[in-house]
């Protein structure tokens, strides 16, 4: 019998997740209606796609933007037609609405048999009890899996997700704004060196140029930077590790940047919470950050341009440690489904089956297995550069962190609202950083 409680899952909807939606991976430092997974922004829920004509019902939930609403159409199709005994009844929500129907869905017992998890909610959900244990579902191949990927969907020593896609952090460059001025991006070079490199760059690309995007406020591209200075941000036991020294040199970088002109003010970064609105997108900063993936939403809007992936800059020049490749987002099985085995099937085909990666592609993110991967080799410039970029580095990153805590959405929110307020100029880096360290142990029951 499932242990989930309504009153729980109620305390979820838009007043707890949905108003942590705004989630750390915005190209620009700000506000973020984009998740992983989406070509940029938002986009409409899709009409609800009935596949097949079984007796097995599975009810498929997930976010993302019209090209994922489209794709999973496709893998839907595919699996029911293999599976003539399964009908998927699937619907696709804009990442900003679909936090809020999940919760309501599963507090009322109606949510869906599969659905999409991201990494920032996962222990919430499995917490509570909605997640089934996916540890004996054999109908799913997990050997196929990378290992921090699988490591990646272990709660409390059980398989409460499969990860969905291999993400890694990753520096963006755009090749026509680097030709501007005749410039390279290091492979090997320290945040030293990336600082002295944006405020070179902008001096000789003239006024209103920037060497990079203002990533002050951007707490999964900063878990880099924080992992070279004390480990993994957070404890095994969910409380937090990182020290508000740490935080302080990490807005102070920022400020510096942005005091050089070097990095934009920081009501532009406040406005570019999207892709299209990227400084790099818009031919103003030569530098941005996102997941690897991301780099694929950056190229079809920069059409006169290259874009690059290397990883961020490091304590020491040449040690990767601080980067990591592991899971954001999960297909998970609700512990309420009345057909799991059937919804175990139907991730083992998202997953595995090259029906499935062919329509999915990089949309998800890289995908986690090397079969998949070796499937794209014919696949756009971007792809195969984003899928080469795992593989050449994750032999040389650190261990990847495990699930992100419980109050990780809040952590992320008071991040960005200490960053800002050093880029309004309301606080001095120092005490920015201490009001974080305070706000996110509260966050985390600490």
């Amino acid at each position: 019998m499932s242990t989930v409680n309504r009153r729980s899952f109620m305390n979820l909807t838009a007043g707890g997740l949905a108003a942590a939606a705004v989630a750390g991976c915005t190209p620009g430092g700000g506000a973020n209606p984009t998740s992983p997974g989406t070509a940029g922004g938002s986009s409409p829920a899709s009409s609800p796609a009935t596949q097949g004509g079984g007796s097995a019902a599975l009810k498929v939930g997930w976010y993302g933007g019209a090209p994922v609403h489209e794709a999973m159409d496709s893998a839907l199709k595919a699996f029911t037609s293999a599976n003539p005994g399964i009908t998927t009844t699937g619907t696709g929500v804009a990442f900003g609405d679909y936090w809020d129907k999940l919760a309501t869905e599963t507090a009322g017992g109606s949510g869906p048999d599969v659905f999409r998890m991201s990494m920032t909610y996962f222990v919430e959900y499995a917490s509570r009890g909605a997640l089934d244990d996916l540890t004996s579902a054999s109908v799913i191949d997990t050997a196929t899996l990378d290992a921090d990927v699988k490591a990646s969907g272990m709660v409390d020593g059980k398989l409460m997700g499969i990860g969905q896609s291999s993400i890694a952090p990753a520096l963006f460059s755009s090749s026509a704004m680097l030709d501007k001025v005749g410039a390279t991006v290091p492979v090997e070079w320290t945040w030293d060196e990336f600082s002295a490199w944006a405020k070179d760059y902008s001096a000789e690309a003239g006024a209103g140029m920037y060497g990079s995007s203002d990533m002050a406020g951007n707490f999964q591209m900063f878990d880099v930077f924080a992992r070279e200075h004390v480990g993994n941000q957070f404890n095994d036991d969910g409380t937090l590790r990182l020290d508000a020294a740490v935080v302080e040199a990490w807005f102070a970088l920022w400020d510096d940047l942005r005091l050089a002109k070097a990095a934009p003010p920081q009501d532009v970064t406040s406005a570019a919470g999207t892709f299209e609105t990227n400084p790099m997108t818009t031919g103003t900063a030569a530098l941005t950050s996102g997941w690897i993936q991301q780099m694929t939403f950056f190229q079809p809007l920069i059409k006169d341009s290259v874009v690059a992936a290397s990883p961020l800059p490091q304590k020491t020049k040449g040690d990767f440690s601080g980067m990591f490749v592991k899971a954001l987002d999960f297909w998970c099985v609700s512990a309420q489904s009345k057909h799991k085995e059937e919804a175990a099937k139907l991730v083992n085909h998202l997953i595995n089956d090259p029906t499935a990666t062919e329509p999915i592609g990089l949309l998800l993110g890289v995908p986690p297995t090397v079969g998949a991967r070796e499937q794209l080799a014919g696949a756009a410039p971007a792809v195969q550069a984003a899928v080469k970029y795992v593989e050449t580095y994750a032999p040389k990153a650190g261990k990847a962190p495990g699930p992100w805590p419980r109050g990780y959405g809040e952590v992320m929110s008071a991040f960005q609202r200490a960053a800002e307020s050093v880029g309004f100029a309301t606080a001095k880096p120092g005490d920015a950083a201490t009001t974080f360290i305070d706000e996110a142990k509260s966050a985390l029951g600490a």
